[in-house]
């Protein structure tokens, strides 16, 4: 039997989308899924974002979030690096 699924829309800046070279991708994931399998799913797919981890913020449908944020069919996800500038 499979178990349910969601599909959520990851939208990548700055330092993550260019480990990635990806600005948006969409994701399947299992219903109890929480924003912080987001990271970990990316960082699995691209280890030079390992290092990025504990500092990549979330938001889910343009809310910061905590990584233990669960997460819902058709959610947006942005991940985003701290970032610098003047």
């Amino acid at each position: 039997m499979d178990l349910p699924k969601i599909s959520v829309t990851v939208k990548l800046f700055a330092s993550v989308k260019d480990i990635a070279r990806v600005s948006e991708a969409t994701l399947e994931l299992p219903a109890e899924s929480v924003a912080g399998d987001v990271v970990s799913h990316f960082v699995s797919q691209f280890p030079a974002m390992e290092g990025l981890r504990s500092y990549v913020r979330v938001a889910v449908n343009e809310c910061y979030v905590d990584v233990s944020h669960p997460l819902h069919n058709g959610d947006d996800v942005a991940l985003i690096p701290p970032v610098s500038g003047g």
